[in-house]
């Protein structure tokens, strides 16, 4: 491939017409065209830009090569003898999120001297891997001939390759931050449409913080932003997100792992909740808690009646508190919650108080089980912003789908003018992680009016109302909360 066939594939990779590149780079268009056919060679001075432009080095632009990249790993790998170092810790997760009890079949990307894959593959996993150097694939090689493994390994670049079967796993520690920007959003598309059902996309990467260096920032190198990373999956299922700050010694990184599942429109996975050990721990330590009713539920009651909706879902009933004050009100009530304590603290008060014909749920707020047009109303007070902003979306659609025509749901949403806001680590925009005391390692997402109008689209008769609740903990102490109160109709 010549200079000019790259720039022209470079291009139509970016998605860039010749007119935007050549206002980027400062030349005329017709300057761009003789490059691509061969008429002339863009100026010297130029390649440094280009190789901006594209995330690219000069020696690939110019060679088809990495070559810095490669001799950096390459001399890395050739200083180290031979030996197995202990999995990952991604790689036990796996063991528990999809074991080999048949066939799996797992991509490995940037795979190093392939300690993870070996791993892998003597768990009973089939494993295929490759890294840009051709050293540690023959360290790899070598351990997997002694151990008497069969390993499909090959040299290759991430940011080139192209995926060509359909896997059970791809999977990547510290690997996905060497494809370039504007390639992002194509190559993880490229990865959902190579994942089977129920497989999973498992990533370690270095992640943004304002706090921290950027020592591991390079042309061909840039951390993600997690926002970025979990937004491309809509309608997966998050397993596990995870965060570390690692000390390098001369720098601290911070590290976002995630193991996201396809569980698709068919896949028997949607009927299992997704994993949720935080609330699970919350409700085994404290029991009960929040026990006194909302006037926002005292309201919606008001409404539900109005507009003769009976049969009533209680979204993310927790430890119960709106369930009995909904069951006294005589609806036809399903309750539901993605912590089986929880849901088990409901069911006892419910029955304790002599409330029969209620049905009981597991549920994952973003992936519901019940069928279409089940419900009249649903309430779903303090709920839907544990999560990132995707997913507070995917919640909504999830709860439009399972409202009957002219159903009503009335939800609340903490908003970017709450004095919480801003406090513990921003892991998306508007999204903050350890901010919330006895929730510090949920997710918490803070919504805005313009931004929900955006995501209520699909609803008809949406109200807006501005509410500022103020309560007091049982430990005594005072909270007030900024939020907003939405009602919407199907």
């Amino acid at each position: 491939m010549s200079l000019g066939e790259r720039i022209y594939d470079l291009r139509k990779k970016s998605k860039m017409s010749q007119d935007k590149l050549a206002q980027k780079l400062g030349v005329s268009y017709q300057a761009v065209s003789k490059w691509e056919n061969h008429v002339s060679f863009p100026d010297v001075g130029l390649l440094p830009e280009l190789s901006d432009v594209f995330g690219v080095s000069i020696d690939y632009l110019l060679k088809g090569s990495h070559n810095t990249q490669v001799d950096y790993y390459d001399n890395l790998y050739k200083k180290n003898d031979v030996y197995l170092n202990p999995p990952s810790e991604m790689c036990l997760e796996l063991l528990k999120l999809i074991p080999p009890n048949k066939p799996i079949k797992v991509l490995e990307l940037c795979c190093g001297e392939g300690d993870d894959a070996i791993f892998l593959a003597r768990n009973g996993y089939k494993v295929t891997c490759f890294d840009l150097s051709e050293y540690a694939i023959g360290k790899l090689d070598r351990k997997a001939n002694l151990l008497g493994l069969s390993i499909n390994s090959f040299v290759a670049d991430i940011r080139e390759f192209n995926f060509e079967e359909v896997y059970d796993v791809i999977y990547s520690k510290l690997g996905i931050h060497y494809i370039p920007i504007h390639l992002r959003r194509d190559w993880i598309t490229s990865c959902m449409s190579h994942t089977s059902k129920n497989g999973i996309n498992a990533f370690s990467t270095f992640v943004e913080k304002s706090f921290l260096s950027k020592s591991h920032e390079k042309k061909n190198n840039v951390k993600w932003k997690v926002g970025d990373l979990v937004g491309y999956y809509n309608n997966w299922l998050f397993e596990e997100l995870s965060e570390d700050i690692i000390d390098y010694g001369h720098s601290k990184e911070a590290v976002f792992s995630c193991f996201i599942r396809n569980v698709g429109e068919l896949s028997d996975m949607k009927s299992e909740p997704m994993k949720n050990g935080n609330w699970e721990k919350i409700y085994l330590e404290q029991g009960r808690v929040q026990l006194e009713v909302l006037d926002t539920v005292v309201d919606a009651v008001d409404i539900f009646n109005q507009n003769s909706c009976k049969e009533i879902l209680d979204l993310g009933c927790g430890t119960g508190r709106h369930s009995l004050y909904l069951a006294s009100k005589g609806f036809d009530l399903s309750v539901c919650d993605i912590s089986e304590t929880g849901l088990k603290i409901t069911q006892e008060l419910l029955e304790a108080s002599d409330y029969k014909n209620i049905n009981y749920d597991i549920q994952d707020m973003y992936h519901l089980t019940y069928d279409d047009a089940s419900f009249d109303g649903i309430l779903c007070v303090w709920v839907q912003g544990h999560g990132y902003r995707e997913q507070v979306q995917t919640g909504i659609e999830e709860a439009y789908r399972v409202l009957k025509p002219g159903g009503l749901l009335i939800t609340d949403f903490v908003t970017v003018e709450d004095v919480t806001y801003g406090i513990g680590d921003e892991i998306a925009p508007h999204t903050f992680l350890g901010g919330r005391a006895g929730e510090e390692d949920i997710p918490h997402y803070y919504s805005a009016k313009k931004d929900l109008e955006s995501m209520f689209k699909k609803y008809t008769h949406v109200n807006y109302n501005d509410k500022i609740y103020q309560f007091e903990d049982r430990f005594g102490t005072e909270h007030t909360i900024h939020s907003i109160v939405v009602t919407a109709e199907k």
